[in-house]
C-alpha cells in the first residue's frame, strides 16, 4: 500500500529530535523534565489559527502542559495563566506581577 501524502507539509522525526536536543528534554512551557511516556509536541501557533507542522511552529511540552494550553496561542495561554495565578495564588503561596 502506497504512503498517503500528507495534505499540508509536516515536521519530520529528525526534527521532532532537533527540537527535543534544543530544549534539553525539558518540557517548554513547565521545566519539567520530558520522558517517552509525558511528551507531545505542541503547536505554538495553533492550527485552528493558522499554524502550520513544520519545525518552526512546534515545541515539545509534557501531555499535561499540552492539555492545559490546548488551542491557545502562547500569549493567551500566559494571560490566562496569569490570571489565575492574580485571583488564587496568594491563597498558594504564589503572587506574580505582570511586567510592561
Amino acid at each position: 500500500m502506497a504512503k498517503k501524502k500528507a495534505k499540508y507539509p509536516v515536521a519530520g522525526v529528525s526534527d521532532l529530535r532537533d527540537i527535543l536536543e534544543g530544549q534539553k528534554y525539558k518540557c517548554a512551557l513547565t521545566g519539567e523534565k520530558l520522558t517517552p511516556e509525558n511528551t507531545c509536541f505542541d503547536h505554538i501557533k495553533p492550527i485552528s489559527k493558522g499554524g502550520s507542522s513544520l519545525k518552526k511552529n512546534l515545541q515539545a511540552v509534557t501531555k499535561k502542559a499540552n492539555l492545559s494550553k490546548s488551542n491557545m496561542t502562547m500569549n493567551e495561554f500566559m494571560n490566562i495563566c496569569f490570571k489565575v495565578i492574580q485571583q488564587n495564588g496568594k491563597k498558594y503561596g504564589f503572587e506574580v506581577k505582570k511586567s510592561k
